[in-house]
């Protein structure tokens, strides 16, 4: 009864002071014995993060949290109680699911205690490491768990592999698969047995599924298909996923013959894989995987091989979008339709946005209007896919009138809203680029407050976007700020592979070296062109890149002409990649630059 009055507490957001007050006053209730719940209760409300009145957001520094543990341990050591591992578990649970920023502290924690945790608690401890590729401490706990010589499970395993391909280290995920944990070597040494001993990995399906998905995403395409013929060799027990995913590493190597010759391993003659349970996600891939390459002929020929089944493999919604992307890709727009209305019963809302997407690139309005009345025909929901797509299409049909863009744009969003769904960044990377082509600054200051309030400048492309957006409506300064802020993201969390791009760089210097205007149409006089030190650096910037710029900074320029104006958007074909040390240059001069722009526009 007394942490659940602190839950409630909590919960309706009493301020922190009258929650520990009344936590004071129940704990001197209780015998020592009985205070185990209401200790965990309260440790928990200050991890979880707390809304109090008003709409405020209080979390508790790291400090109170550890000092109410500390009074807790206390507690039971001065009355000789033995902690019960679920105490340390449910914070451990708290901490993954609410503020993880405390994961690494409360591991050390216990470290610095010698306090054994169970291997439950050790697992949510991994699986928050995994998540963010934190090898470093995954080393740790499993020198904790050798230390109290716990059991590592599947689920333990699973998530350590996740963890290094999650730090993207290729090496070590393979090491570690084939030879199992080395203690004290950093896990992935290949020295074979570590300072305490060694820990063998006997690998499952699930194991098998994470070191093929892992080395997918690193792009380490061979190798994938490298350690998918280990696997099989070692006599390991594959399934239709395992061969859809290097279907698709072969399809993202380049290699069609080796996706047809793995094709025929699971149904060509006398294929006999029991394990194989359906080959429905094969064919999915293989269609994706021919379209990415371009091979049109081959993708009717498995398409007619999925017709022609007799119903072994059962047409899906995935398997007629991708056929309708290698239409689209070769320009058959009337046989798409006929091709979705004959298998309409199995169209989701993916298939209308393919359709869509192909209409809205040609800017089809009439088709789009097509599309949309399908889709009500046959009572398929729209999401937040599809209105991104008609705010794409919108911005396109109606370029050339703003006041109706922006209409028509709130109308979409209105409507997405009473729907049920809400903007995410694709969607919002669309309201930006319509209201860059509308060119209305009071919209543009509405969406970069928006975008901050709900959370969503983590994403590279919303910076970017509205980078543009802000130099098109004539906000340089918004412009710099959202380019600063990005680029700072980007050396802060470089580790995460969260990274600027060279095209981002690319387009801002052509945005800084080009004339801008003033907000103001009073102002015409003003010397809009770019300072000898902005100018100096951004051409260096393109030159690292490999692009020339289309605007000179020289006398003779006019910038008050509009004849003078060129676009703002670079030409990127040309743009070579940067070697290391270029790459670095080009961070540090986009830096200098941002912050030279920034004093300037002020």
């Amino acid at each position: 009864a007394a942490s659940a009055i602190i839950r409630a507490a909590a919960n309706m957001g009493y301020p922190p002071s009258r929650v520990r007050s009344m936590f004071q006053v129940l704990r001197t209730r209780l015998a020592p014995s009985d205070t185990t719940a209401l200790y965990q209760s309260y440790v928990t409300s200050l991890i979880v993060p707390s809304r109090l009145a008003g709409g405020k957001k209080y979390t508790a520094p790291a400090s109170d949290v550890f000092d109410i543990v500390d009074q807790y341990l206390e507690t039971q050591q001065q009355f000789g109680y033995r902690v019960p591992n679920t105490f340390f578990l449910a914070l451990a649970h708290a901490v993954n699911r609410d503020d993880s920023r405390l994961m690494p502290e409360l591991l050390q924690y216990v470290r610095d205690r010698d306090i054994q945790c169970s291997a439950r608690f050790y697992q949510v401890v991994l699986d928050h490491l995994s998540k963010c590729g934190n090898v470093a401490m995954i080393d740790v706990v499993m020198e904790e768990i050798d230390k109290y010589n716990l059991p590592v499970s599947n689920v333990s395993w699973s998530l350590i592999l996740r963890g290094y391909g999650n730090a993207h280290d290729a090496d070590a995920l393979i090491h570690l698969f084939e030879h199992g944990y080395s203690f004290g070597t950093g896990g992935s040494s290949s020295s074979g047995s570590g300072s305490s001993g060694h820990v063998k990995l006997v690998p499952n399906e699930f194991h098998a599924s994470i070191v093929l998905a892992s080395l997918m995403r690193m792009h380490e395409y061979r190798r994938a298909l490298e350690m998918f013929e280990s696997m099989k060799a070692r006599g390991m027990v594959l399934n239709e996923y395992h061969y859809s995913t290097v279907v698709l590493c072969a399809a993202r190597a380049g290699d069609v013959e080796l996706m047809m010759r793995i094709k025929n391993e699971v149904v060509g003659t006398g294929a006999n894989l029991k394990n194989v349970r359906s080959i429905g996600p094969l064919y999915n891939a293989l269609l994706h995987g021919l379209r990415v390459n371009g091979d049109w002929e081959r993708m009717q020929l498995v398409w007619n091989e999925v017709l022609q089944s007799n119903g072994t493999v059962q047409v899906s919604a995935h398997m007629l979008a991708e056929m309708l992307r290698g239409m689209s890709d070769v320009g058959l727009y009337d046989e798409m339709d006929a091709l979705a209305a004959e298998h309409a019963r199995v169209a989701d809302a993916t298939v209308y946005n393919v359709r869509l997407d192909a209409a809205v690139k040609r800017s089809d309005a009439k088709r789009i209007q097509s599309v949309i009345d399908d889709m009500q025909r046959h009572d398929v929901e729209p999401n937040t896919y599809t209105y991104a797509m008609l705010i794409e299409g919108t911005q396109r049909v109606l370029a050339d009138d703003p006041a109706q863009l922006i209409d028509e744009v709130n109308r979409l969003v209105t409507e997405l809203r009473n729907n049920g769904l809400r903007i995410n960044v694709v969607v919002l990377n669309n309201i930006m680029d319509a209201v860059r082509t509308a060119k209305d600054a009071k919209a543009a200051e509405h969406w970069w407050v928006f975008a901050a309030k709900h959370h969503l400048l983590s994403d590279t492309n919303i910076h970017t976007t509205a980078t543009e957006m802000f130099f098109h409506c004539n906000l340089p300064h918004r412009a710099v700020v959202a380019a600063s802020r990005l680029v700072r993201k980007s050396l802060q969390f470089r580790t995460q592979r969260l990274a600027i791009t060279n095209k981002f760089v690319a387009t801002l210097c052509h945005f800084l070296l080009n004339p801008w205007r003033q907000a103001s149409s009073s102002s015409s006089s003003p010397d809009n062109k770019p300072t000898t030190a902005i100018a100096s650096q951004a051409s260096e910037i393109l030159q690292l890149l490999g692009i020339e710029h289309s605007v000179s900074n020289s006398s003779g320029v006019d910038y008050s002409d509009d004849a003078n104006v060129k676009p703002v958007t670079p030409v990127i074909e040309s743009m070579v990649e940067p070697n290391e040390a270029a790459s670095e240059r080009v961070v540090e001069l986009t830096t200098k630059l941002l912050d030279d722009a920034m004093i300037e526009f002020e």
